[in-house]
Parts: C-alpha cells; structure tokens; sequence
C-alpha cells in the first residue's frame, strides 16, 4: 500500500492502520507527518515493511507497534525525518523483535547513550549516516550479534569517543567516513572481530597505530583515502592475510615503509 505524496499532515493516529490481515508493505513517504501513536498497527499479521522516509517524523510512540499480533514487522525506513533524541530507537527496537533493516540516516541524532542501542537479535543493517552524532556511549552499539552493517558516515565523530563504543562480533563492514577522527588505535576498532571492511576516509587521520586492526584479522578492505597521514608502515596490516585493498590516496604522504 502506498500512500505517498498525499500531503497527510501531524500524527499517524491510533487505529489509523487496523483490520487489514493482507498488508505487506505499507509506504507514507513524502507527506509532512510528524509521529506515529499508540497503536496505529493492529491486526495487520503480514505487514513486512513500512516506509515513512521524507516527512517530519520526530517522535514514535513506544508502544506505536505492539498490537502486531505476530510481530513480523522486518524492515522500518525513517530515513530524512526530524528524530532528534536516541531513546526513539529504543522504542523501535523494543516494539520489534525481528526487525532486520533499521534506516535513520538523515536526521538529527546527536548522541547514543549506552542502552539506546544495545540489544536486539536479528537486526542486520543499520544506517545512522547523516545525523549530527558527536557522542557513543561506551559499548552502547552492542548485544546485536547479527548486525553485519553499520553506517556512520558524515557525523561528527571523533578520536575522543569513550572507546570501544561496540561489540558486534558479526559485523563485516562499517563506514566511519566524513568524520573528524584523527587517530586509529586498537580501542577504535576492537571488540569487532568478523569485520571485513573499513571505511576510515575523509577523516581528518594524522596516525594509525600500529596495534589499530589487531582486533580484526579478517580485514579486506581498508579505505583511509582523503586525510592527513604523513607516514605510513606496514605494522598496523603485517597480521592481515586477506587483506586485498588499501586506499590511502590523497593523504601527504611523504614517507611508506612496508619493506
């Protein structure tokens, strides 16, 4: 069902979405609603996806989802929306046990608390890129054992975070590019031991430690392209054997020593 570019204004009311035992995949992008209530789903056992990206979203109601008789909801896009405070999240994940796709990107998330995020058993993708996140709690991305992607992109991270901020030991690719992260030490990357894929760049990298991927031997892809290494030695990739690609173009390089 799509309900897309209706200009449907405020709040996604109470029993706005009841009795429809066919409903799949519901769409309500592009209109300007501002949340979602308690119990705006009841009795719709198949509905698989809903889609209320490019509206004016701020706040969902914790207990907006738990009439879903069997709970099946898997895939959940907020993307371009106006959700500010983290604890949003926490309602999702809570009303949705077997969410699988969670999208965030572009909103105005500042920061995640330990708690916000921590616990959910079958998401698997996770998007928080474009957001204006400078905090993460100390391991507040954890007790998510089949995440396999993370998006951070463009925020506001940085080499002062509380490290580690995570413990995923499924997640295999994580992008941490358009940050101000200056400094890769082993505390950065740990507690991540199945990541195959970095994206490091457009930092503003200056040093990677090297101990700063001893906490993922099965790295293959490394990005640290546009920032602002100087030199760089073989140390922080001696240990990883599969690793196949290392950018680290458009830096000042001035000194690489792998003999």
């Amino acid at each position: 069902m799509s309900i897309n570019y209706f200009n449907l204004t405020g709040m996604v009311e109470e029993g706005a979405f009841v009795d429809i035992p066919s409903l799949r995949h519901l769409s309500l992008t592009r209109n300007r609603i501002l949340g979602v209530q308690r119990g705006a789903f009841y009795r719709t056992p198949l509905l698989r996806s809903i889609d209320l990206s490019h509206n004016q979203v701020q706040i969902i109601h914790a207990e907006s989802f738990i009439p879903l008789s069997d709970d099946n909801v898997e895939e959940m896009r907020l993307s371009y929306n106006q959700i500010e405070h983290a604890l949003t999240l926490r309602s999702i994940l809570d009303a949705l046990p077997r969410l699988r796709l969670l999208d965030l990107s572009h909103n105005r998330i500042v920061d995640i608390l330990f708690g916000t995020l921590r616990g959910h058993p079958t998401l698997e993708i996770l998007l928080l890129n474009d957001n204006q996140i400078t905090r993460i709690g100390q391991e507040a991305l954890s007790g998510m054992p089949s995440l396999r992607e993370l998006n951070l992109r463009n925020n506001s991270l940085t080499s002062h975070l509380d490290f580690p901020i995570w413990n995923l030991p499924s997640l295999k690719g994580v992008d941490l590019s358009h940050n101000r992260i200056r400094r890769i030490d082993r505390r950065v990357m740990a507690n991540l031991p199945s990541l195959r894929r970095v994206d490091l760049s457009y930092n503003t990298l200056a040093l990677a430690d090297s101990g700063a991927f001893l906490g993922n031997p099965a790295l293959e892809i490394v990005n640290m392209s546009h920032n602002s290494l100087v030199s760089l030695s073989h140390a922080p990739f001696a240990h990883l054997v599969n690793l196949y690609e290392l950018d680290v173009s458009y830096n000042r390089l001035k000194e690489v020593i792998f003999s």
